[in-house]
């Protein structure tokens, strides 16, 4: 095996919890393995695992997509002590009540962010199966409650509301930019890019980065490698790896990008 080829694939296959920090990744939606999960007095739904481990700001974090069938109701959930969750619709349409709040009906692309100890209930609320990525972390630094709360409490942020902010590129959707229980800031947008076209010059930054594909192609130089992605494809930036994204598909390409400071 060539370096090349086991840079690559080290790039390919996330890290395990307990293992070194996991460098970048890609993990493709389409070979995540699906398993039924049966919960009891409550709803049953599909697991795919995509990633678990820590990196050099998360002590601990995990990432996977659910799948609820329509009509579907999921129990409450608590986010745990200490830790913190970001969930992401990929598809369907969910009815979502975060720490006792008025329930709001989210699509794909909506974001929810929730801190600990803070309860969270949804229901499939369309005529398909719903699907949602849920990130589950804690940073090295115990969590700050009382942050969370001076900055707006959980985040709720429904697609459909998000301004587009054309650019001569594309455009781009802010999610949120703000303090969080875990971080002492978390950043999220949306961009858009356009058919042929770069996003910017390979660069690097002190901060992790999670760039999820939701539509359209897009070939990414990470470090000395590139990965070709596709819509439902998660990539992992660890800190300091030079990258940039090229639109390789037809028509425009739009994608998650998103990063935090503990």
């Amino acid at each position: 095996m060539t370096r090349r080829a086991f840079r690559l694939l080290l790039l390919l296959v996330p890290a395990v919890a307990g293992a070194a920090p996991m460098g970048s990744f890609l993990a493709r939606y389409s070979e995540l393995r699906t398993a039924r999960v049966d919960v009891e007095g409550g709803t049953a739904y599909v697991l795919r695992d995509i990633a678990k481990g820590e990196t050099l700001d998360l002590a601990e974090i995990a990432v996977d997509a659910r799948t609820i069938e329509a009509g579907a109701t999921a129990p409450p959930r608590v986010a745990p002590d200490e830790y913190e969750e970001l969930m992401i619709v990929k598809s369907g349409t969910l009815a979502v009540r975060v720490d006792r709040r008025k329930a709001q009906v989210l699509g794909p692309g909506s974001v929810v962010v929730s801190g600990p100890g803070e309860q969270r209930a949804f229901e499939n609320v369309g005529d398909l199966p719903a699907t949602y990525y849920l990130f589950t972390y804690r940073t090295r630094q115990p969590a700050d409650t009382r942050r969370e709360a001076e900055a707006g409490g959980p985040i709720v942020v429904d697609w459909n509301r998000v301004e587009y902010v054309p650019s001569d590129i594309g455009g781009r959707r802010q999610m949120f930019d703000r303090p969080t229980a875990m971080f002492d800031n978390f950043e999220m947008h949306v961009s858009t890019l356009n058919e042929g076209l770069t996003n910017h010059p390979a660069h690097t930054h002190r901060a992790e980065e999670f760039v999820l594909v939701i539509d359209g192609e897009v070939q990414m130089q990470v470090g000395d490698d590139t990965v070709h992605a596709q819509a439902g494809d998660l990539i992992f930036l660890a800190s300091m790896i030079p990258h940039s994204l090229d639109n390789v598909g037809k028509g425009p390409t739009t994608y998650f990008a998103f990063q935090y400071r503990p």
